[in-house]
């Protein structure tokens, strides 16, 4: 695909030229295709303009609705992040976890409702964090931006893709030996301040690529490593139970390797096999500094309201129930690995083209080790709620005395040690054949089928203690971590606590295994197995004439789901079946309205599936402390919709462009969360917990206008810039209006930047509106709208060495979360600003 749309955009601009010097459009174009086969590997992509040109060329020449990203060359992809890189292109909005992008959703729609692929065929993947959902969506932290030679995005479906994108498709493209010149070198090495966490980490990656003489046979091999020491800050609100001042700290470590073997004996047979895995290291702690008067018959002391609801005010401790001021500790070694091994036979002839994909990708992951417990006392407290943040500190115990911080061990309040692994999985075979046509319209007709078989399960291992009372009269001073920093120095309000002490949870492990007595068994509340068996079959057309082309097609889809878990007694595993199947049909016109103006129309129907937490019947993400929980929903359905787009491209010169498109999603049935309260059988904490489901909502719709503009200024001055408005609604089981998840009504982004043959800068700003970011506690999360401002400048040594300095999150902006119902904060988190300084080579 992108082979082909390099030649493309080498055509177009070739097409320029000739228009440019009084040629025909026609004429240039037929020399111009001869000269494409000839010059493909000579010609080099480089620099912001070029990349930026080859991306709108993809677009422009592409029979469907797709943006693209380009790589400038080897390891010169546009972010460190390769979402932040998709949130330049209209209509892409991004969830970022503690600073860097990790989900993305299109076009107003979930997240999870993005489907993510690498050379065309899913990845498997796992979360490092406990609490973290198994979702269908890509963690776009596993993949090394060094590694990626290109992105496309898909905002309307063709029959050939595979489903699963109701908002769109990403696919993400690595490089192949054959399309590089033989012995390519790259290597880059780069230092990363946090502000927060205040440390430097190092990062490298390297790439060599080699072909035969007579370009046959060639072999790439590319490394990533990179470390990063993540500190956050959050205020967490949860209503009347009480207020939380967080502290997340946590050592990252991801490796990355990337290897491909290609072998094309001749012009007609090509064969190429790919592994790729990832690691990614994610040990951490998170501190929470608490007061619960939930947990005690204590009173508030309010001195402000807000629509009823206690914003400012003193807490007084009975000083006789539980501990009602606490730091809540919970240290994780978690580790996740992906791997990804895939073969790819194409053999092409005159008269068609077969292509035969087949592999597997394997993921484990999950949180390998967990240790928490409570540390304090009782105190009053008095607290703070504003709609910038919120805070609060004890008043009759010291969160800095270590001796005073005891630790509570009762039969409410107690250590405990679990594990959760998880694992994902798929299997996958799938045949293309391209016919070509010599007359009519219609150009070439495209037929093929797949085949996925996919698992996925998580299991929960929770512990007794052989010596409970090793616990006894323990205080921060035996597991004594040190002293967070100033916390929340942007959005906490004056009764902010300054700092505390964090216990060594690592150290308190130790002690578990050498006093008191580590005793493992299973929590079966927490086992989960899904397995999915899916078939797909398809038929496509495309078509060609005076100034139109296009495709339409029909897809065939059917799913065989077996969700299994244990019974409420806990007993005996159940399984749970569901099927079903859906005729998908698609179509794309491109209308040449002038030699630049391009108007488009495309419509289709799409399906996506949940995700796989919410069809588990088993519980997860549970927290003990809060009695809350999730539970998923076997009997849902996919989301199902029908989709339109209309839109118009000028193309104003061969970088230039402007476009408009409106774009209509009419949601049949989609996936909503639901509360409940319940008894739950839980190993450390049994009784009525909260309990977070999903059910199917009624009918939604999505509606919006996305609006680009792409101009180089001729004097090394460019800008990149875009707006999109979405607006989506929706309805609960019962015709009730309901939120949709991952929605901003505008999203705006503009890059600038300035290049020379010194120097390349860029200075990129994002902004999204206000968002439904699904529940927590039992509540909704409304994330309030937020911006990030990010720079770059590249400084070019010689031709082959490049120096650089990175800035991101300049704006050392504040993630604010409400419940929707005031203004009043629920969360507020701060990441802190990130640096960059780096080297680069290439020959």
């Amino acid at each position: 695909m992108l082979a082909n749309n390099f030649k493309k955009s080498l055509l177009a601009v070739n097409v320029s030229i000739a228009l440019g010097a009084g040629f025909s459009g026609a004429v240039a174009a037929e020399e111009s295709q001869n000269q494409v086969q000839e010059n493909v590997e000579v010609i080099e992509v480089r620099g912001i303009r070029r990349s930026l040109e080859a991306s709108m060329n993809t677009k422009r020449f592409a029979n469907s609705v797709v943006d693209a990203v380009t790589a400038e060359d080897i390891g010169d992809f546009p972010d460190k992040n390769i979402a932040d890189s998709l949130q330049r292109i209209s209509g892409v909005q991004i969830s970022k976890d503690f600073g860097e992008g990790s989900q993305v959703s299109i076009r107003g729609t979930d997240p999870d409702l993005t489907k993510t692929q690498l050379n065309g065929q899913s990845v498997a993947s796992t979360g490092w964090y406990v609490l973290d959902p198994a979702r269908r969506s890509f963690n776009f932290e596993l993949m090394p931006s060094e590694m990626v030679s290109g992105l496309e995005v898909y905002k309307t479906p063709q029959a050939k893709l595979d489903e699963g994108g109701v908002g769109g498709t990403i696919i993400m493209r690595t490089r192949k030996p054959l399309d590089l010149e033989s012995n390519s070198f790259f290597g880059s090495v780069e230092a990363q301040y946090s502000e927060l966490s205040e440390s430097t980490d190092p990062a490298f990656s390297g790439l060599a690529s080699w072909k035969n003489e007579d370009e046959t046979f060639g072999i790439l091999g590319a490394i990533s490593t990179a470390e990063r020491h993540t500190v956050r800050h959050q205020g967490e609100n949860y209503w009347t139970w009480g207020n939380g001042v967080a502290h997340f700290d946590q050592e990252r470590e991801r490796t990355a390797y990337d290897i491909t073997a290609q072998w094309a004996p001749n012009d007609s047979l090509d064969m190429v096999a790919h592994y790729f895995t990832t690691e990614l290291k994610a040990n951490n702690q998170n501190s929470n500094y608490l007061i619960m008067p939930g947990r005690s018959g204590a009173d508030l002391e309010v001195t402000a309201t807000n629509d009823d609801l206690p914003v400012k005010g003193i807490h007084r401790t009975d000083g006789a129930t539980d501990y009602d001021a606490v730091i809540d500790a919970y240290y994780r070694e978690a580790t996740m690995e992906t791997e990804v091994l895939d073969f790819t036979v194409n053999y092409e002839t005159d008269a068609y083209t077969l292509t035969v994909q087949f592999g597997k990708t394997e993921a484990t992951g999950g949180t390998d080790k967990e240790v928490g417990a409570q540390w304090g006392g009782y105190s009053d407290a008095e607290f703070e709620i504003t709609s910038k943040g919120l805070g609060h500190r004890w008043l009759n115990l010291d969160g800095t005395d270590a001796s005073a911080l005891k630790l509570a061990n009762d039969e409410f309040m107690a250590p405990s040690f679990s594990r959760s692994p998880k694992y994902d999985e798929e299997a996958y075979l799938q045949a293309d054949i391209k016919y070509h046509l010599d007359s009519g319209d219609f150009t070439s007709i495209e037929a093929g089928f797949k085949v996925r078989d996919h698992e996925t399960g998580q299991k929960k291992i929770a512990s007794n203690f052989t010596n409970q009372s090793a616990f006894d009269n323990k205080t921060v001073a035996d597991f004594n971590g040190g002293l967070t920093e100033s916390m929340l120095p942007e959005s906490g309000p004056d009764a902010t606590v300054d700092k505390f002490l964090k216990p060594d949870h690592a150290k308190l492990l130790n002690f578990m295994y050498s006093d008191a007595g580590v005793s493992e068994f299973e929590d079966r509340t927490g086992y989960s197995k899904l397995e999915e068996d899916h078939l797909a079959f398809y038929v496509q057309g495309n078509f060609s004439g005076e100034n139109y082309r296009g495709n339409i097609g029909l897809r065939h889809v059917s799913t065989d789901l077996t969700a299994i878990a244990y019974d409420p007694s806990l007993t005996k595993l159940v399984e749970h079946e569901s099927e079903y199947s859906d005729w998908l049909p698609s179509v794309n016109i491109a209308y040449n309205l002038s030699e630049d103006v391009i108007l488009r129309a495309a419509a289709a129907k799409v399906l996506a599936r949940p995700k796989y937490t919410d069809l588990s019947p088993a519980y997860s993400g549970s927290n003990p402390t809060l009695q809350l929980v999730n539970q998923g929903n076997p009997e849902l359905d996919p989301f199902r919709a029908s989709q339109f787009d209309f839109g118009a491209e000028w193309y104003f010169n061969e970088s230039s462009m402007l476009s408009v498109t409106f774009f209509s999603k009419s949601l049949e049935s989609f996936v909503l969360p639901a509360t409940v309260e319940k008894f739950v059988p839980d190993a450390d904490n049994p009784g009525i917990w909260t309990v977070t489901t999903q059910e199917n909502g009624g009918n939604g719709n999505v509606e919006g206008i996305e609006v680009q503009y792409q101009q180089d200024f001729g004097n090394g001055f460019g800008i990149v810039t875009n707006y999109t408005y979405s607006d989506a609604s929706g309805e609960d089981k019962d015709g009730k209006k309901a939120d949709l998840v991952g929605n901003s009504r505008n999203t705006f982004n503009i890059s600038g930047y300035f290049e020379n043959d010194l120097i390349a800068a860029r200075l990129a700003y994002n902004w999204r509106d206000e968002f439904f970011n699904g529940s927590t506690f039992g509540t909704p999360d409304v994330a309030s709208s937020r911006g990030y401002l990010d720079a770059s400048i590249v400084y070019h040594v010689t031709e082959n060495i490049d120096v650089s300095f990175e800035a991101v999150n300049l704006l050392n902006e504040v993630e604010h979360t409400t419940a929707g119902i005031t203004n009043n904060t629920k969360f507020n988190a701060e990441n802190g600003r990130r640096y960059f300084v780096g080297a680069s080579f290439r020959f």
